[in-house]
């Protein structure tokens, strides 16, 4: 579910001809160096380079999160990681409470066990069921992890724009 913050914004290209150049002027003041690239021009550096520059946009990233919240403009961001986190918490749990459903079925199944015998379609059902609401959790928590990046990377490019 977790991806970093340099490979979700990679895959933004739509954002890399509009913000690189703000972003990167920040990036010289903060680091010395402009740190975003476009797609084609990340992947022209080198390897250990590639990750020093993803290093570098994910404490770009915390910084930005952090001084967008001392300007208490970072609401609609901070909604979406509500989400994320939400959906990432049901995925956790919808995965034990999986395997808590396999070891109880599991231990049904062995004979002179003191536990009553689960029907096997209900064991079945809630297996699915329990499936079904991790995989639907894991997509969702994805989808508001790179929602809550872009929004984050657009309040701040609107920020610094703006002063």
């Amino acid at each position: 579910m977790y991806k970093p913050v340099d490979a979700l914004y990679l895959k933004m290209k739509f954002l890399h001809t509009l913000m690189n150049e703000s972003l990167n002027k920040k990036a010289k003041a903060w680091y010395g160096r402009p740190i975003y690239y476009s797609h084609t021009d990340f992947h022209k550096l080198p390897a250990h380079e590639q990750k020093t520059v993803g290093d570098l946009q994910d404490e770009y990233y915390d910084r930005m999160y952090y001084e967008l919240e001392y300007h208490a403009v970072i609401d609609q961001p901070k909604t979406f990681q509500s989400f994320y986190f939400f959906f990432r918490q049901i995925a956790l749990a919808g995965l034990l409470l999986l395997l808590i459903n396999l070891l109880l079925s599991s231990l049904s199944f062995i004979p002179n066990t003191s536990l009553n015998p689960i029907d096997l379609m209900a064991s079945l059902s809630q297996t699915t069921f329990l499936i079904v609401i991790l995989i639907v959790s894991v997509c969702l928590a994805r989808w508001y992890r790179k929602r809550m990046v872009m929004k984050m990377y657009w309040a701040y490019f609107t920020h610094i724009n703006q002063n």
